[in-house]
């Protein structure tokens, strides 16, 4: 700065002696000092007070011309002066801040990557989604204008608003850079609001409509606030744009969880296995590449889940298993990697499920267990890391599951609450976030299950009715979410337990009749869904059960028989199903008794 002031100065005296050699060309009387300093100083001396007098006239002349040289140009001359002092002061800022240097950009980017993920309240993020926020953290530190960089220090202080807003109205003001810009806000807001995520991607993609990945997060963005048309309206139009391999798998993989929530089971399988033929492809290519390796573990956690929702638990395994020894062999590669870590917990989690579906309870148990174990080391490194915290809520439950079926209810209790206190924490950030608010009403259930163990009804009834209020917000949002119907039917019977148990048939009656309703509709969509099915069976059995405690045994054997007709059903499709085995043998024995 100091530079340009005496840049400035030297300009005026230069200005001032051109005025004054102008002063005494335009007075016209004696010699001219610049042009004839010989004579100047001989007339000078034969005149001085008439020297001085025209010295000071054309000095005055001089000053006059420099004032209204000033009046023109000062004002442009002062707005450039203070358009270069406020770039400097930015530069200055910024340099105070040590962001010229590379380390220091380095340090900017995290406190802008740590306050996203400890504020997140946006989508469910993977680690796709985690790399874009890394890139468009470092694009803005590393290359954007003045406006990115003071938007990126708002974000680095936790402003997300402030910054998501410097961020908006600067893509707004350059069209021909919006649709990067937009996607750089979109990648931000991703993890941390739908609405600005949803908002910021839909520019994009009018903006550039040739984008694969802008369509992919358009449709995970559309699921998460629970509009499924829209969701896979966008994973079309991904797939149709996709020519990379790996795009065509993303793409495939959102339309597998799309039907998949929508319960078409078999178009899920269908988008699923295609993506992992993409995968395995791949992987053959370069059985080296650890990317590649990682999707065809997800992809094979994929089928397995189908696979899960179908009763074929040999399938499911195989699976699951396949996944879980990819997931093992990256992490022994690079035991730091904390998402290939993860991916690892998710395997132990699937396998677990697999183990209680078949009654194996201790190699359920070692499941979870190795699951909790990997989830609390990724928390524990980052504890404001909403997925791994989601993680651990989750295996805080299931670990809960096998000390409830083991009879250990104290053990039950204490894990089902360390699962709540997450679920709450994560909701309380994000109202609006479905999936948390889900998992919320699972914990609700879980303590409503140990509460009515122990007898204490009342406190079952509060905890079952905070869950139903949630899941029926959540089915009101999307009435095609299955996943979200199977929740409220679930708690309609958990409160016509409550009612039986309180001697309130008619209020258990209604309960379980609006449970049933919602199954047989689920029921139609797909009839060999044996979640379903299962579900089916069980509003018939309770409905059983409550006839015959109205007297009507008739009605109570029908109902039995129809429980055991729809268990033996997923027998058919899923032979090895020990649980479901019980289940139709006890409702055959029931209704052999009410033959009588």
């Amino acid at each position: 700065m100091k530079t340009i002031w005496r840049a400035l100065g030297v300009i005026g005296l230069v200005l001032i002696a051109l005025a004054v050699a102008i002063g005494f060309m335009v007075q016209g009387d004696g010699p001219n000092p610049i042009t004839d300093p010989e004579a100047w100083v001989t007339w000078v001396r034969g005149d001085p007070i008439t020297a001085l007098l025209m010295v000071v006239g054309a000095a005055m002349a001089g000053i006059a011309a420099v004032g209204a040289l000033l009046q023109m140009f000062g004002p442009r001359l002062m707005s450039a002066i203070e358009a270069r002092r406020a770039h400097d002061r930015i530069r200055r800022t910024v340099t105070d801040e040590g962001e010229l240097t590379r380390e220091a950009m380095e340090r900017l980017k995290r406190e802008i990557l740590d306050e996203i993920r400890g504020a997140s309240g946006g989508a469910p993020t993977d680690a796709t989604s985690d790399n874009a926020v890394v890139e468009a953290a470092g694009d803005i530190v590393e290359h954007g204008d003045a406006a990115e960089i003071a938007a990126a220090r708002l974000l680095a202080d936790g402003r997300f608003d402030e910054g998501y807003a410097r961020l908006r109205d600067d893509a707004l003001a350059d069209e021909r850079r919006a649709a990067d810009k937009w996607r750089r806000l979109g990648a931000l807001a991703f993890p941390v609001n739908v609405e600005v995520a949803l908002d910021a991607y839909a520019r994009a993609a009018a903006l550039d409509p040739a984008d694969v990945w802008t369509h992919i997060y358009l449709s995970r963005l559309h699921r998460a606030s629970g509009d499924l048309p829209a969701a896979r309206a966008s994973a079309d139009t991904a797939l149709a744009a996709a020519t990379d391999p790996r795009d065509k798998a993303a793409a495939l993989d959102d339309l597998g969880d799309i039907a998949r929530a929508e319960g078409d089971l078999n178009a899920a399988r269908h988008a699923y296995q295609a993506s992992l033929e993409i995968a395995q492809d791949l992987a053959k290519r370069d059985p080296k590449n650890t990317e590649w390796l990682r999707d065809l573990s997800v992809s094979h956690d994929k089928l397995g889940d189908i696979a899960t929702a179908e009763g074929d638990l040999p399938a499911a395994r195989h699976a699951y298993q396949d996944g879980l020894e990819i997931a093992q062999d990256l992490v022994d590669r690079d035991p730091k990697n904390t998402e290939w870590l993860r991916d690892l917990s998710v395997s132990h989690n699937k396998l677990g499920d697999i183990a209680t579906a078949e009654g194996d309870l201790p190699a359920a148990k070692n499941a979870y267990q190795a699951s909790l174990e990997i989830a609390q080391d990724l928390v524990d490194r980052d504890p404001k890391n909403t997925e791994w915290l989601r993680d651990l809520s989750v295996s805080h439950n299931k670990l809960g599951d096998i000390a409830t079926a083991e009879g250990d209810l104290p053990a039950a209790r204490h894990a089902y609450q360390a699962g709540l206190d997450i679920a709450q924490d994560l909701a309380n950030r994000d109202p609006k976030k479905t999936e948390w608010l889900r998992d919320l009403s699972v914990s609700h259930d879980r303590l409503g299950d140990i509460a009515r163990a122990e007898g204490d009804l009342p406190a079952a009834k509060d905890a079952y009715q905070h869950s139903l209020y949630i899941r029926q917000d959540l089915a009101n949002r999307d009435p095609k979410n299955t996943e979200w119907l199977r929740d409220v039917s679930v708690s309609h019977n958990k409160l016509g337990d409550i009612a039986t148990a309180e001697g309130d048939l008619p209020a258990a009656k209604n309960a379980y009749q609006a449970s049933l309703d919602i199954r047989q509709e689920l029921a139609n969509r797909d009839p060999k869904n044996t979640q379903w099915l299962r579900d089916l069976a069980i509003s018939a059995a309770k409905l059983a059960q409550l006839a015959e405690a109205e007297g009507d045994r008739a009605a109570a054997r029908a109902g039995f028989l129809e429980a055991e007709r729809r268990f033996r059903e997923i027998l058919d499709i899923s032979p090895g199903h020990a649980e479901t085995r019980r289940m139709a043998e006890a409702a055959a024995a029931d209704a052999a008794r009410l033959a009588d």
